[in-house]
């Protein structure tokens, strides 16, 4: 999903991908979000899913592993 990124260096580490509201965090109301779509099955282009992170078209504990590594982090 992230290719290109050395994990090593802080300055290629994409932005925050858990931050559905924009805020620049990534909180409660984002986790709420999550929640919505979680065991979602049937994303797709023409249905997105805004949590399914790993474009599996799913919903579900990968993603919310992705979630956890944003949550309580600021922009």
């Amino acid at each position: 999903m992230f290719t290109g990124t050395d994990p090593n260096d802080n300055n290629a580490i994409p932005f925050m991908i858990a931050d559905f509201d924009e805020d620049e965090d990534s909180d409660g109301y984002d986790l709420t979000s999550l929640m919505e779509e979680l065991g979602r099955e049937d994303c797709s282009q023409t249905l997105p899913c805004q949590c399914d992170f790993n474009l599996d078209g799913k919903v579900n504990f990968i993603d919310l592993l992705f979630f956890s590594e944003d949550f309580g982090s600021t922009d």
